[in-house]
């Protein structure tokens, strides 16, 4: 089971079978992930704990049992609070997987305005709400099936997702999409240009003028604007991504540390090592050594 991987770049399941769930388990001092988004939906389950998310720049805690939709394109990040352990599940899938060989009334009705993003959904569906034992069972099935891959469980899948889409149009959680917001739209396109430049050059040395560029920004109002829209200073988000990239090598690599943080845009390692310890609770080297002598209990 892959843990979610929350860049943009990555494929989420297949050509044939553009379908993924991933396991979101911010634990053992991870209190976040870094702002991303991707041109599939999503559907956030909680099983456990607390998940602050950010969508759009408005935000949602999420307690266990509680869903969140997030359409295809939206800007995303999550965070934990408290000092809970939080499991949650992440459904990625093209929209365009629920179409069908043959144009037909329901086809035409319920999926193609999702596709065509006339329609959207209520984001935030809590426990209790109308008819949330069944999305919530539907959500279960799909999980379960997806772990398990029993005979034919593709077909499994993709009717329990019909089933939930079904759902949430019987119990009115969806609405035409409201008249598009030209000052929010403006400020998500920069964010996003900002974010695509980091993620495409994160291994280089990056400085607040060159991202202010591209946000056609002076430095000082380019670091008053990120902070504001997405809660986090511009270098906060630099070294949050740094260091996701950096951890996914530690575990992949027996390379000296030096020289993964030199690759992934830490050019003194003793800041990497300091901002490592601050997010995720130990050293790198530490970190390395628990996981191996995790992997090697699991093979003995």
């Amino acid at each position: 089971m892959k843990k979610l991987a929350l860049k943009e770049s990555v494929t989420h399941g297949e050509t044939l079978f553009p379908f993924q769930i991933y396991e979101v388990a911010l634990a053992n001092g991870v209190r976040e992930s870094h702002l991303h988004w991707h041109p599939e939906m999503e559907i956030i389950y909680v099983q456990s704990g607390v998940l602050v998310c950010q969508a759009d720049f408005c935000q949602y805690e999420l307690q266990a049992g509680e869903i969140l939709l997030i359409p295809k394109g939206q800007l995303h990040n999550f965070l934990q609070v408290g000092h809970h352990d939080t499991k949650a599940w992440a459904i990625v899938f093209d929209v365009q997987f629920l179409s069908t060989a043959l144009v037909e009334r329901g086809y035409l009705q319920y999926i193609e305005p999702i596709q065509l993003e006339t329609m959207c959904f209520q984001q935030h569906i809590p426990k209790g709400g109308a008819g949330h034992e069944y999305l919530s069972y539907h959500l279960e099935v799909m999980i379960q099936s997806y772990l398990n891959q029993p005979l034919a469980y593709e077909l499994e899948i993709k009717s329990h997702l019909l089933l939930f889409l079904m759902q949430l149009f019987r119990y009115k959680y969806t609405k035409r999409q409201p008249q598009i917001d030209v000052t929010k739209q403006k400020k998500i396109k920069t964010i996003k240009a900002v974010i695509h430049y980091i993620e495409q050059h994160y291994q280089e040395s990056l400085t607040l003028e060159q991202l202010a560029k591209i946000a056609n920004y002076s430095e000082f109002h380019f670091s008053r604007f990120f902070k504001q829209e997405t809660g986090m200073t511009c270098v906060e988000y630099m070294n949050n991504y740094r260091l996701e990239q950096a951890l996914q090598a530690l575990l992949r690599q027996t390379r000296p540390i030096t020289d993964i943080a030199s690759e992934h845009g830490f050019e003194n390692v003793s800041y990497f090592i300091k901002c490592f310890k601050r997010k995720y609770q130990q050293t790198p080297a530490q970190f390395r050594k628990q996981y191996f002598a995790g992997q090697k209990r699991r093979i003995i």
